[in-house]
């Protein structure tokens, strides 16, 4: 048996390479054709002169030097002979190329520099072309590719928002897919593949976006093996081996090139990944090894690392450990990857290799500490972005004010003039015109009271600016100690974790100190962004029937374990059921934060949610009890300010209770504390049951 296994191995592994020969012999044949047609097009350039003739020889040209420097100067050429002949389907296509090949050089002011001047000559030509959405493609992907989240979500949508507005199939269909994709480096693996399909649906409408339709199935068996959706992934890569097979087909006929060996490597090892899932390993073995035959120096990284990494997975199902390792060291040696990292770290505890292991997991840590940092560092960025478009915001507003003023001014000395004039008339026949003359003191009469209000609303507008530089010097001064102390921890503690003096134990609870401090210092973050969304109006409710029962039993259910052993944590529902209109998420963050609190300062005796039904004045009562250290009665209204604690050395933001007020607020509700209650603090938070369910959008 197992010499007909070697055989039937030897023989697959043979005619894959067979295969590989004949393809290389292939590929140089049509390399000597390309050549040979290359200088045959150089040689008719020369002595072409009509621009038409000249832009398809050109086009032809870029066709088969695709990537090579060459590319971008015959592409700039296009550009303009197609300006010339008012040829803007042909300007459009060779920009959004000139995108591409920037792109895939890393040049990002040379790829966006192609992406506006698509957007600005489309806008003025009232056009939506296609290129237009190819270029935005690369665009959102080089923002996405450098972790810049937000921009590649912004540019995702606004093509998405534009291609619905103009009925544009492809750009619908680019659309979704750079949201999938941005999904999928999340880990939002559900939500990619519900974009792949929507995308794919568009697809399906026009028949020739044959390579946009391969992307479309290379990335989305990605997010489908993650799922474990392995019926669903058979079934889109068998669809990616046809395509890809009939798009090899097309391209050498026309003599182009294309990168058969990259996608013939990606499709082996997902098989092979697909059937390693599916515990059929034998096939996954025979897909590994085709695979395995197109590894070479001048393949893609990316292509490489997909290979690297279903070898390791099927190594690690196959029980052959160092074989996994050495598969997982090829893989990160390509790209440090945090999974493939934990499942090293996995392999070399089940190995016995303990301190290989930790030495893994410190690099972990340290990777995570630095895509923490990162993230900080872009969100403190773009808050200060935010605050200098407010300052210029603001300065605008004073410039058109000022110019206001002038003119009014400017308009009121002409008045006066005026008035002058028609007095030294009226002096010299005062009786005839005396009634206009009472017209006009009654006028400026008028125009007086008027500057007397206005003056009255300079008085108050100063006042209200004041008080907003005060609030904004108390807001700073809270923040900036607030953040200081988990700064100081996470400088300090990084500090020592360098330090060998220190017991590796020690280490260990130093980052877990760090760890802990970033989760504070992120929580703030947080917190500020979210208080600041809910007092600028910059937030969205959604109102649906839920049980409130269900709802109180979701949130306890996420207390069980923080509880200390003498507080006890209970729930005594009025009813057994309650259905009412509110917003589920902001359920859950106005309860969990009265209910951490709670916890905080209760350190024995109970912790106690319930609601009561008013039926008559159609409410409901949310009431958080606990035995804690209880609230003075001359801190009930200060307690809800920001930053406002009952003891400065515990820890918390002093934003939960503002932010928790905020939601009741906008919830039509309120929120208080029970002056009659002693044992403790008694938090009442009052939810009206009439809100209006909010209208679902209409589907595509």
């Amino acid at each position: 048996m197992k010499t007909n296994s070697l055989y039937i191995y030897r023989g697959i592994k043979f005619a894959c390479v067979v295969v590989i020969l004949l393809y290389a012999v292939s590929v140089s044949s049509q390399n000597e054709k390309r050549r040979d047609r290359t200088d045959s097009l150089s040689s008719i350039l020369q002595e072409i002169k009509t621009p038409g003739e000249k832009l398809a020889l050109l086009r032809e040209q870029v066709a088969m030097n695709r990537q090579q420097k060459v590319e971008a100067l015959l592409d700039k050429e296009i550009v303009d002979i197609a300006m010339q002949l008012d040829s803007f389907q042909i300007a459009y296509n060779t920009m959004a190329e000139l995108s591409r090949y920037y792109y895939n050089r890393d040049m990002r002011d040379s790829m966006l520099y192609w992406y506006a001047m698509i957007d600005t000559i489309s806008r003025q030509r009232k056009e939506c072309p296609d290129a237009l959405f190819t270029a935005g493609s690369l665009v959102c992907q080089d923002y996405l590719w450098a972790e810049d989240y937000e921009l590649a979500m912004n540019e995702a949508i606004r093509q998405i928002n534009l291609a619905d507005r103009e009925s544009q199939i492809y750009g619908q269909a680019r659309g979704n897919y750079n949201l999938a994709l941005i999904y999928q480096v999340v880990g939002q693996d559900s939500n990619a593949v519900v974009a792949f399909r929507k995308g794919l649906g568009w697809l399906d409408k026009n028949v020739d976006m044959q390579m946009l339709e391969l992307q479309f199935l290379s990335d989305m068996v990605v997010s489908t093996l993650r799922l474990n959706q392995l019926d669903d992934s058979e079934e889109l890569l068998i669809r990616y081996e046809n395509l890809l097979d009939t798009i090899e087909q097309d391209y050498k006929k026309k003599n182009y090139v294309f990168p058969a060996l990259y996608y013939r490597c990606l499709l082996y090892s997902k098989y092979s990944d697909l059937y390693t899932r599916s515990g059929q390993l034998m096939k996954a073995h025979d897909y590994l090894e085709k695979a395995s035959v197109f590894i070479s120096d001048s393949l893609s990284g990316f292509v490489k690392y997909a290979y690297y990494q279903s070898e390791a997975l099927y190594y690690v199902k196959a029980g052959n450990k160092q074989k996994a390792l050495s598969a997982i060291d090829k893989a990160l040696a390509l790209e440090d990857d945090l999974d493939m990292m934990n499942l090293k770290m996995q392999l070399l505890r089940d190995c016995g290799q303990y301190q290989e292991a930790i030495r893994v997991y410190k690099k972990m840590l340290k990777m995570n500490a630095s895509i923490n940092n990162e993230a900080f560092n872009r969100q403190i960025t773009q808050l200060r972005f935010l605050n200098d478009l407010n300052d210029s915001e603001k300065q605008l507003r004073e410039l058109a004010y000022q110019n206001t003023q002038i003119a009014a001014k400017q308009r009121q000395l002409i008045h006066i003039l005026g008035t002058v004039f028609v007095l030294l008339i009226l002096f010299l026949v005062l009786y005839h015109f005396y009634s206009r003359t009472r017209r006009l003191k009654n006028e400026l009469l008028s125009e007086k009271d008027s500057l007397l209000e206005s003056e009255r609303q300079l008085r108050l507008m100063k006042e209200k600016a004041v008080e907003a530089n005060r609030l904004k010097t108390i807001f700073l001064s809270n923040i900036s100690h607030e953040i200081r102390t988990p700064l100081n921890a996470i400088v300090g503690f990084s500090e020592l974790l360098v330090d060998d003096s220190f017991k590796e134990e020690d280490k260990v609870a130093f980052a877990s100190t760090i760890n802990h401090s970033s989760e504070l210092l992120m929580n703030l973050i947080n917190d500020v962004l979210e208080l600041s969304r809910l007092e600028s109006g910059n937030y969205s409710f959604t109102i649906r029937e839920w049980d409130a029962v269900m709802l109180c039993r979701e949130i306890l259910s996420g207390f069980e374990n923080m509880p200390r052993p003498e507080v006890k944590l209970t729930f005594t529902p009025s009813v057994d059921s309650f259905l009412m209109n509110t917003d589920r998420f902001r359920m859950h963050q106005l309860l969990k934060h009265l209910l951490s609190n709670a916890i905080k300062f209760t350190h024995k005796g109970e912790v106690n949610l319930t609601f009561e039904a008013d039926t008559e004045n159609d409410l409901v009562r949310f009431i958080v009890t606990d035995t804690g250290c209880g609230i003075p009665v001359d801190m009930h209204i200060q307690i809800f300010e920001r930053f406002e604690k009952l003891n400065e050395f515990e820890q918390g933001t002093g934003l939960g209770l503002p932010i928790c007020r905020l939601v009741a607020t906008h919830l039509g509700g309120s929120l208080y504390i029970d002056s009659t209650y002693t044992k403790g603090a008694r938090f009442v938070f009052i939810h009206p049951c009439n809100l209006q369910i909010t209208k679902e959008p209409p589907s595509n």
